[in-house]
C-alpha cells in the first residue's frame, strides 16, 4: 500500500476503512495513509525491549494539513502497546477517527451483510445505523429454534423458514467488532425504533426464532 491508498482517480479520497488501517498497522514497517489533508504516520517498535516479553508497539503520529514548513503542521503522537487486550482495536478505531473525522460507521441501511450466527455464516440486512452502531436483521432457518419445536408431533411449529433474529453492532468502518447485544423484536429500543422508520426501512422478516407468528414493525398492520 501507498501514502494515496485512499485517494480516488478523481483527486477525492473515500474513507479509510477497517482494512485499509489494519494493513498499515500489521504490515511491519513504517506506513502511511493520508485523506483531505491528514496525514497519519505509523512507526512499529518493540516495547520492554531489555525485558523478558518485548512486546510489538507502534507510534501513531497524526499530522494536520498540509503546509509548506513541516514545522507550522499540527501533530498529535500517541504510542499503542500490544499484548495488552483490545490494544490493536483501539489502534485502529483511533486511526479510523482521526482520518474519517469521526468513529460513525460506513454502513448504510439496506446494505447486505454476512453475520456469524449458531456457527455459520448467515445473510443479513442493515436496518439502520446509529454513530458507529447497526442493527442487523439476519435470517436463520426455522429448524434451529428449540422454541418451535412440539415433541408430540415431533415436527416444527415455525410457519415460515427462515426465521430471523436482530442484533446490534458496533463497527470499525464496516467491519463488526467486539461484542454484539442480541435484541427481541418486541424489544427494540425506541432510539432504534425511529432510526429505523427515518431509514424507511420498516418491512422487516419479523419471525423470532420464539415466536410461531411474524412480529409485525409497530404501527404496521399486522398480516
Amino acid at each position: 500500500m501507498s501514502i494515496d491508498t485512499l485517494k480516488r482517480k478523481d483527486g477525492t479520497y473515500r474513507p479509510a476503512d477497517y482494512r485499509d488501517i489494519k494493513r498499515a498497522v500489521d504490515c511491519g514497517h513504517t506506513e502511511h495513509l493520508r485523506r483531505d489533508g491528514i496525514t497519519v504516520a505509523l512507526r512499529p517498535f518493540t516495547a520492554d525491549r531489555d525485558s523478558d516479553k518485548p512486546r510489538k508497539a507502534i507510534t501513531v503520529d497524526v499530522y494536520g494539513p498540509h503546509t509548506a514548513d513541516p514545522e507550522d503542521r499540527d501533530c498529535d503522537s500517541r504510542d499503542f502497546v500490544f499484548g495488552v487486550f483490545g490494544a490493536h482495536l483501539e489502534t485502529c478505531r483511533y486511526i479510523y477517527e482521526r482520518l474519517n473525522g469521526s468513529s460513525d460507521t460506513l454502513l448504510q441501511p439496506n446494505d447486505a451483510i454476512d453475520v456469524f450466527a449458531n456457527q455459520a455464516e448467515r445473510e443479513g440486512t442493515v436496518l439502520a445505523t446509529l454513530g458507529d452502531q447497526a442493527i442487523i436483521e439476519y435470517e436463520m432457518p426455522g429448524t434451529t429454534s428449540q422454541y418451535g419445536y412440539n415433541r408430540r408431533t415431533g415436527q416444527y411449529a415455525h410457519p415460515a423458514d427462515p426465521t430471523s433474529a436482530l442484533r446490534i453492532v458496533t463497527t470499525v468502518g464496516t467491519e463488526m467488532v467486539g461484542d454484539y447485544q442480541a435484541v427481541s423484536y418486541n424489544r427494540v429500543p425506541k432510539k432504534w425504533l425511529a432510526a429505523i422508520r427515518d431509514a424507511d426501512m420498516t418491512d422487516w422478516i419479523g419471525m423470532g426464532q420464539r415466536s410461531t407468528t411474524r412480529i409485525p414493525f409497530p404501527g404496521e398492520e399486522s398480516k
